[in-house]
């Protein structure tokens, strides 16, 4: 239970007949000496009340729900659907780029350690124009843009090190796991145990 006292048989028969009454929940709870939310509770666990659990309003208290607030203009009188957003009227043009307080070159840095250009005009870059950048400075030692299936490696590891001599072409994944593989198998026989870092 809630916390409450239990509910006697001849509690629920007296609820059962003064649900038949025009009383409301709360007057109910009076005459059982109960809350509302008790009485409310109990005819929702007998399934008393089949869709509703709240009693209809009375004429009385319809009437005294319209005449509270006669004469008082409405808060949204006036108004057409949404009111007005705090933002409306900035251009965002002035603020995006440049101009923003955050600008940082147009570089940034991902949470897997990889560092992204903006470039909206490469025909690779993301949603919000942002390009690899060691995949920008093998292209443009290659002197074009790289095809999906090529992989650029960093060889020290260092996936913020874009010079073009650390950085190495596979021409698809599987060549470049292969090399990964090879590196492995080249440090267990050094007798370096585990595994190289990808």
């Amino acid at each position: 239970m809630a916390g409450g006292r239990r509910w006697s048989d001849e509690e629920v028969e007296l609820l059962e007949e003064l649900l038949e009454t025009e009383l409301t929940y709360k007057e109910i709870g009076k005459e059982l000496e109960r809350t509302e939310t008790a009485i409310q509770r109990k005819v929702s666990k007998l399934g008393l009340t089949g869709e509703r659990i709240y009693r209809p309003l009375t004429d009385k208290t319809k009437n005294k729900i319209s005449q509270s607030k006669k004469g008082q203009t409405p808060w949204n009188k006036g108004l057409k659907g949404v009111t007005t957003a705090w933002n409306k009227g900035i251009n965002y043009e002035a603020i995006k780029g440049k101009n923003n307080g955050n600008w940082n070159g147009g570089k940034r840095i991902r949470k897997n350690g990889y560092i992204q250009i903006l470039k909206p005009e490469h025909p690779k870059a993301t949603v919000e124009g942002y390009v690899m950048e060691h995949r920008l400075v093998m292209e443009e030692k290659l002197d074009r843009y790289l095809t999906e299936e090529e992989v650029v490696h960093h060889k020290n590891k260092d996936k913020q090190d874009n010079r073009i001599e650390n950085l190495k072409l596979f021409k698809n994944n599987s060549e470049h796991q292969k090399h990964h593989w090879k590196l492995r198998m080249e440090s267990e026989e050094n007798g370096k145990l585990g595994c190289v870092n990808w």
